[in-house]
């Protein structure tokens, strides 16, 4: 039986605390395979859908999380499947199994979503969303 690899592609890194482009000794850093469709997929979580100009299929509506008069209960469910949406809109992603939710910060209204994401090759990993105000 042989094994099937995936090539999950290759980008530039992007550094988390700020967006900018990750230099190291003057080259540019590159991420590939699987840390490529994490840091994608974490892109596509931190906009609003349809600011991307070239991926108007990207983000989450947060509009419909914090437009509407909801309880906290109601706003994190809807978070979640916003967050569920928008990743499976990445062709290289199978499934979202699991979305975890806790407070942080009552008083700030900071909480944290761990999204666990399986990939087509079989291969999963989780993406941590920490401080996220509802």
């Amino acid at each position: 039986m042989s094994v099937i690899e995936f090539d999950y592609g290759k980008s530039v890194k992007i550094e988390d605390s700020d967006g900018s482009i990750s230099w190291k000794d003057g080259d540019i850093q590159m991420v590939e395979g699987i840390e490529n469709v994490a840091q994608r997929l974490s892109y596509a979580l931190s906009v609003e859908y349809g600011e991307d100009q070239f991926n108007p299929i990207y983000g989450i509506d947060r509009f419909a999380i914090f437009g509407a008069e909801l309880d906290l209960d109601d706003q994190v469910e809807v978070a979640k499947l916003q967050f569920k949406r928008t990743i499976l809109e990445d062709d290289q992603v199978n499934d979202v199994p699991e979305i975890e939710f806790e407070e942080l910060d009552l008083l700030k209204r900071l909480y944290q979503f761990i999204i666990k994401v399986e990939v087509i090759g079989g291969e999963s990993f989780a993406i941590d969303l920490e401080g996220v105000p509802i």
